[in-house]
């Protein structure tokens, strides 16, 4: 193996993402870090189990919103029993993929008990995916490892995970306590680097996101195929805005091609050939793989459609959008967000992605990552390396 000899056969690494979310790219990630650690770096690797409050919004049919879109979805879901159905049915595989996909502890934590009587390791691992967006996910610093602040001889390391939403300044010196506790910082959007490394005093390292760490090989062996025969568009959007219906449109306009839609809200506003529900992380890596163009706002998405070397286009969503910048960025890849000027003009030539130098501008990026996490977990404790 490319890394330092372990400091032992009895170390155990405790890593802390959103292993609960009924989402795709989570359980992706968590799944690739995971099997880097323990099939790569040959590691003892556990997922933590734990459940900050409303972690189970998203398995809920019913919104808890009291405005007027929440309560007219909730109408609409009462009266749609096909829906209801398939609701319940994704709940069900996605739970049965949780459990073969990640390396749970056995024990599920809440605030109170992993405060009272924390899970022990030999190192703590927080990210990928946005577990400091205290914005618009959890307001939580258990995800900076305060429930450890009594151990000793434990490395706290965070590894790509995404502010998405900027923090606040006015809780900057928040923030600063939190990070004082870590002993090595890394953050998968380059944009956060400098703030990150403001607050902190730490030098902080600019790493890829997990699926990344796996080959394509690996992920190919994992996929599994929808057998959808015919040319398609596949379209995954968490959110589904005017922007988003423009863009699907006017692709489906210049290539007569057929929509996938892999739908995460109540109503299909593509009137897709296939809408979809209940699939597996498994078959949402095939309908990736095996389509012909895909139109997304998912960070996974995007990021899978580049490892198979799709031709993606994304309609931006109005928050979040420094993740996919910084995506294409690190691959060199012309521009992929498309505003609605740009979807007026489209040209088959502005639907093509150019990978000609995503091979050569990847390579040295990757392994810089992979040196972080090596020194991380081998080298000398209580140093950020870059």
């Amino acid at each position: 193996r490319d890394v330092a000899p372990s400091r032992g056969l009895g170390d155990v690494y405790k890593r802390q993402t959103f292993q609960f979310a009924k989402n795709y790219g989570a359980i992706l990630q968590a799944h690739a870090l995971s099997s880097y650690i323990k099939n790569d770096l040959h590691e003892e690797c556990e997922i933590i189990q734990y459940c900050p409050v409303n972690s189970n919004a998203s398995w809920k049919m019913y919104k808890r919103g009291h405005d007027l879109r929440d309560i007219l979805r909730n109408i609409y879901v009462f009266f749609n029993l096909k829906f209801k159905r398939e609701f319940k049915e994704k709940n069900r595989i996605m739970q049965k993929a949780i459990s073969e996909l990640l390396p749970l502890t056995e024990q599920r934590y809440t605030r109170e008990s992993i405060l009272e009587n924390p899970p022990i390791a030999d190192a703590y691992i927080c990210g990928s995916d946005q577990v400091w967006n205290f914005v618009k996910c959890f307001d939580d610093p258990t995800y900076f490892f305060d429930f450890t602040k009594s151990m000793k001889n434990i490395r706290k390391i965070g590894y790509a995970p995404s502010i998405a939403d900027p923090w606040p300044k006015s809780r900057w010196e928040e923030f600063k306590g939190y990070l004082s506790n870590m002993d090595f910082i890394s953050v998968r959007e380059k944009s956060d680097v400098a703030v990150v490394e403001h607050l902190s005093g730490k030098p902080v390292a600019h790493v890829i996101d997990p699926v990344f760490l796996k080959t394509r090989k690996y992920w190919d062996s994992l996929s599994e195929d929808m057998n959808i025969s015919t040319p398609y568009i596949f379209c995954y959007f968490l959110g589904t805005n005017d922007l988003a219906v423009n863009l699907v449109n006017k692709v489906k306009q210049l290539t007569g091609y057929k929509i996938v839609h892999l739908n995460l809200n109540a109503r299909d506003r593509f009137n897709s050939d296939y809408n979809l529900r209940a699939v597996l992380p498994q078959q949402f890596i095939g309908l990736i793989k095996n389509a012909a163009y895909v139109c997304t706002n998912s960070f996974h998405c995007s990021a899978f459609s580049i490892i198979f070397r799709k031709n993606y286009l994304v309609a931006p969503k109005g928050f979040a959008n420094a993740r996919m910048e910084s995506l294409q960025e690190t691959f060199g890849l012309n521009n992929r967000m498309f505003v609605e000027e740009m979807i007026e003009n489209m040209t088959p030539e502005l639907m093509t992605v150019d990978y000609s130098r995503a091979d050569a501008q990847f390579a040295p990026f990757k392994e810089k990552s992979k040196q972080y996490l090596n020194n991380a977990l081998y080298g000398e404790a209580n140093k950020s390396g870059r």
